[in-house]
């Protein structure tokens, strides 16, 4: 993951946030979005970036592997459903 350090300015103003917000630049161009965390929401986000294994999601990413249609899994899920 990524960190950005926020400079005093940009913390100040966002400790009082308490929705997700829309972040914009000086321009008016969208940059992203900010969800304020409570300690037990960045605790679980923690505990789950952590379980992740980086070695194994590039490996998935770069391996060919079969894809279906969406008129493939359709008709896959209607042969289940009358079974």
């Amino acid at each position: 993951m990524i960190r950005i350090i926020a400079d005093a300015a940009v913390q100040s103003t966002l400790e009082g946030v308490m929705e997700t917000v829309e972040l914009r630049g000086s321009d008016g161009e969208l940059l992203g979005y900010f969800s304020p965390s409570s300690p037990e929401a960045a605790r679980l986000y923690a505990k789950a970036a952590a379980s992740l294994d980086r070695e194994q999601l590039g490996q998935r990413r770069t391996t060919p592997h079969s894809t279906l249609s969406t008129d493939e899994v359709l008709a896959h899920l209607q042969s289940d459903a009358r079974r």
